[in-house]
C-alpha cells in the first residue's frame, strides 16, 4: 500500500527543529501529522524557547497528530534537544482504540484505558519538580488518576494529580509526601510543583491555587513509571479517569512566572487545534 502523501510531503520551511524531530518520530512509528498541526507544534516550541523554560521538562506530550499513534509520541524526552531520552519513545497503549482519540478532543480516557510513559521517578532528580495535565471536562468526576506514579503500595513516594470522589475535589501530591494539597479542580491546565521541602504549590490555568509547607518524610525512590489517565500502584493500574486529556508534562520545578509562561504556550496551542 502506498504511503500517505501527507507523510511523504517535504516539511515547510521555518519548522522548529524539535517539531521536525517529533514529526520524524511520528512517521517512524507509523503515524502522521498535518501541516496545521506542525505549525501549532512549531509555534509551541518557539514559545517555550522564548520563555527560557525548555530545560524544565523531562518529558512533555501535546497528545496531537492525525491519529492515535501520533498522539502517543512525546514532543520532549529530555531537558535539552538531543539529550538522552527519558522513558518510552512512544507512550505504551493500554486499551485505547483508534476512535478514543481525536485532534480536537485528545484521548478519551475511561475504564481500562491509560498510557504508560515508561518514565519512573528514579530515572531523574525528583527532589524538586512538577507534574501537569490539560483536561477537557466530559466525565462524571469519580475518583480518578490523571497522572500518577505510586510505589508498590499506598506509601511514599507518591506523585500524582487526581480527582477525588466528589465533583469539586482534587488531590495533588509531590515527591516523598502524602497528600500535600487538596482543593477544587476548576481549570483545564492543572500543575503541581515542588521547589523545596517548604515550597510546594499547585496552579490552575497558570494561576496560583494553594501552597503547602511539608517536610520530606522518606528518601525512598520508585521504579513505577508514570501513567496518564489512571493510578498506577505497583503492578496494579486502577482509578481510570473519565476525562479527555490533551497534554501532560513531567519535569523540574517552576517559578510562578515560568508557570504563567508555560500556561500561555499550552493554551495558545490548544486554541490553534480547536480544543
Amino acid at each position: 500500500m502506498p504511503m500517505n502523501n501527507r507523510i511523504l510531503r517535504p516539511l515547510a520551511s521555518g519548522v522548529h527543529p524539535e517539531a521536525a524531530a517529533w514529526r520524524s518520530s511520528v512517521v517512524a512509528n507509523g503515524g502522521s501529522a498535518s501541516a496545521a498541526t506542525m505549525k501549532a507544534v512549531s509555534d509551541f516550541c518557539r514559545a517555550i524557547d522564548a520563555a527560557g523554560i525548555r530545560d524544565r521538562f523531562y518529558r512533555l506530550s501535546l497528545i496531537c497528530g492525525e491519529d492515535l499513534t501520533a498522539a502517543r509520541v512525546p514532543l520532549y524526552r529530555s531537558t535539552a534537544f538531543g539529550g538522552p531520552g527519558l522513558g518510552n519513545t512512544i507512550d505504551a497503549n493500554n486499551s485505547f482504540a483508534a476512535g478514543d482519540y481525536s485532534i480536537t478532543g485528545g484521548i478519551k480516557c475511561g475504564t481500562s484505558r491509560s498510557l504508560n510513559t515508561g518514565l519512573a521517578p528514579d530515572s531523574a532528580d525528583y527532589a524538586a519538580g512538577h507534574l501537569s495535565v490539560w483536561i477537557q471536562r466530559t466525565g462524571t468526576f469519580g475518583r480518578a488518576g490523571l497522572i500518577s506514579s505510586w510505589n508498590t503500595s499506598f506509601t511514599n513516594p507518591a506523585l500524582w494529580i487526581e480527582y477525588t470522589a466528589n465533583v469539586s475535589g482534587g488531590n495533588w501530591s509531590w515527591y516523598r509526601e502524602q497528600i500535600i494539597a487538596a482543593g477544587a479542580i476548576t481549570g483545564n491546565h492543572l500543575l503541581i510543583t515542588r521547589r523545596s521541602d517548604t515550597d510546594q504549590a499547585w496552579y490552575q490555568n497558570g494561576a496560583f491555587g494553594q501552597q503547602v509547607t511539608a517536610a520530606t518524610t522518606t528518601t525512598a525512590t520508585s521504579s513505577i513509571p508514570f501513567h496518564i489517565g489512571a493510578r498506577r500502584v505497583g503492578t496494579i493500574i486502577t482509578a481510570f479517569a473519565d476525562e479527555n486529556i490533551t497534554h501532560y508534562s513531567i519535569g523540574r520545578s517552576m517559578t510562578a512566572s515560568q508557570i504563567t509562561s508555560f500556561y500561555a504556550a499550552v493554551s495558545t496551542f490548544m486554541t490553534a487545534l480547536g480544543r
